[in-house]
């Protein structure tokens, strides 16, 4: 297994804080199939981008990272620890980054910094698991492997699905594209503050459970629709309905936007 990590500098000073920044990059090469593999991100405060790649190489790029002149930490007393960033920075970025077989994960050990992106190249037979990303969001594109992305504040962006996803975004939109529907389970694609929007490709064979509480359910496929809930007094509203005779489930939901499903087309909404 390989490893590099690398620090690049840009040459750049913030005028307002006196701070250098660096172009940072990480690699490694996967001990074990591709296909069996996850990368983990936990904990990162930056915007996420992940793009699916031929080969067995997993890439990480910060293309305008802050490193303060000095680390600063906060004084404790003799024998205390933290419970909270527990890892060890072992990348000089506050990230830990380990590595096992076909396994990547990425811990963020350090306070948030807004504004900062991570790009990652992985191959694209590969799972996804991005859990707590806060104050950026998640960008995927050609990513054939399942996913589980958790985000607090931020966009979901995924294209190309076709595995199974479970998907939650506390405040921010959802769009999800699938290139080919999972025969067995699609997953779940949910979200609290923000319009959820999921394109299907047509002759995909679909069972749906579509759920909203103050927005709408809306769609240009001839969904059979099996059955409607409606309150007159507020409270949640549902659909459930079949695409092409139905087929791996899929479930919707946002509590204050609507939830949105769409043709797939040829290129993005």
């Amino acid at each position: 297994m390989k490893t590099r990590f690398s620090f690049l500098p840009v040459a750049l000073v913030a005028a307002f804080a006196n701070l250098a920044h660096a172009e940072w990059r990480h690699s490694v090469e996967l001990d074990g199939r591709p296909a069996d593999g996850q990368l983990i991100v936990e904990g990162l405060s930056a915007r996420i981008s992940v793009r699916g790649v031929d080969g067995s190489t997993v890439s990480i790029r910060a293309p305008d990272l802050e490193v303060p002149d000095a680390p600063k930490s906060r004084p404790r007393e003799e024998g205390m620890r933290s419970l909270l960033n527990t890892g060890v920075d072992n990348s000089g970025i506050g990230l830990e980054v380990s590595v096992d077989k076909a396994d990547v994960r990425v811990v963020s050990v350090r306070p948030p910094r807004h504004g900062e992106v991570f790009e990652f190249e992985v191959p694209r037979e590969m799972s996804l698991r991005l859990q707590s990303v806060v104050h950026g969001g998640v960008d995927v594109e050609g990513v054939e492997g399942e996913m589980a992305i958790v985000v607090t504040e931020g966009d979901i962006r995924i294209d190309g699905a076709c595995a199974p996803l479970l998907v939650h975004s506390v405040n921010g939109k959802v769009d999800v594209r699938f290139s080919a529907f999972p025969a067995e389970q699609g997953g779940s694609i949910n979200g609290v503050d923000g319009l959820v929007s999921v394109a299907l490709p047509p002759e995909a064979k679909v069972d749906l459970e579509l759920r909203t509480i103050n927005g709408d359910i809306v769609t240009d496929l001839p969904l059979e629709v099996k059955s409607r809930s409606v309150s007159q007094w507020g409270g949640p509203r549902s659909v459930r309905a079949t695409l092409n005779g139905g087929g791996g489930k899929l479930v919707i939901n946002s509590i204050n936007d609507d939830v949105v499903v769409r043709a797939l087309t040829a290129e993005p909404e």
